[in-house]
């Protein structure tokens, strides 16, 4: 199964053209090839708020119901309904276009405004059973990345939930525009707006 999901690069910080990111078949059975990111040139701006045309042309309805009948665990070891509150995105410790898209939000200052989720924890060799061991991969990959999180902001999904099915690849945002559940559907072969349109316009 080969998905085709977001990818946000840095550059201008804008969102280029049509590729292929990190699959839930690439987590589960292939060791991710690293790549060096593009360095920012451009000197980081916040765009004013995208218009409703915008959210459509780069996002479609989503139906959240599959994906919140499932619970996750937060970083004290409870768990707890997927959270509403924030737009939700979900991402892979090894995946480098997560680490991409991390990384653009932090320069913006918009890691905030996320709900950070952990998934796709089995890879590169590695057999998560335990929390500690998902915020243990997790913290390293963020860390080698050059991302700075807390733990306390991360949630995760364990390698035994049917959430890593629903998520067909990342990094994925989930969230709300005008009470109505979007999701990232590919990306646009046009250069439009930048990071912080997207995360200021969906709101979980």
């Amino acid at each position: 199964m080969n998905h085709q999901v977001w990818k946000w690069t840095a550059g201008s910080l804008a969102i280029m053209g049509l590729l292929s990111g990190c699959g839930t078949q690439q987590a589960a059975h292939t060791t991710p090839v690293s790549t060096t990111e593009k360095t920012i040139s451009a000197p980081v701006t916040k765009s004013p708020l995208a218009t409703m045309d915008f959210v459509n042309g780069f996002m479609k309805p989503y139906d959240v119901k599959p994906l919140f009948a499932h619970q996750i665990v937060n970083a004290s070891g409870q768990t707890i309904q997927m959270p509403t509150t924030k737009p939700l995105l979900f991402f892979a410790w090894w995946c480098p276009h997560c680490h991409a898209a991390l990384k653009n939000l932090q320069q913006l200052g918009d890691l905030k405004d996320v709900e950070l989720v952990s998934v796709y924890l089995d890879a590169n060799g590695k057999t998560v059973t335990t929390l500690a061991q998902a915020k243990a991969l997790t913290a390293s990959g963020l860390h080698e990345a050059g991302i700075s999180v807390p733990a306390s902001a991360i949630d995760y999904v364990m390698p035994t939930s049917p959430i890593n099915n629903i998520i067909q690849g990342v990094p994925m945002i989930v969230g709300k525009v005008d009470h109505t559940w979007v999701a990232m559907d590919g990306e646009p072969t046009h250069p439009m707006h930048i990071w912080a349109d997207v995360i200021h316009r969906v709101r979980g």
